[in-house]
């Protein structure tokens, strides 16, 4: 992606669904710091739901859906030149949840909910 190039995904899920950005910023040979602008937009409502300048060389963002209808994940480089994201997209809650969920509520193996 170019600088103030905005690449958008669909995303169609129902109201409240949990989506886990995990992206990575893969560092070019200058070391220079990267930023790239996230957004999530519900396309019925115009609503911007989620927004935030990433930097972090590996991390990933939580949000949710806004309606039933479709919505744009948005990523818009905010730094000069080239930007290469690496994007994965998981949708409901992670096993990271589940794990934390029945450790917080003392459940046992056969007790834990899975995706």
């Amino acid at each position: 992606m170019l600088d103030g190039e905005k690449t958008c995904f669909v995303v169609e899920q129902p109201l409240d669904t949990q989506l886990t950005v995990k992206y990575e910023l893969p560092a070019n040979e200058k070391n220079d710091e990267k930023r790239v602008k996230v957004t999530l937009t519900d396309r019925r409502t115009k609503t911007q739901i989620f927004s935030k300048v990433v930097s972090d060389h590996k991390n990933e963002l939580s949000m949710a859906t806004g309606s039933e209808a479709a919505h744009d994940l948005c990523l818009k480089p905010q730094s000069p030149g080239k930007v290469r994201v690496n994007l994965e997209i998981e949708r409901g809650h992670g096993q990271k949840y589940y794990a934390e969920m029945a450790s917080e509520n003392k459940m046992a193996l056969t007790q834990r909910p899975f995706p």
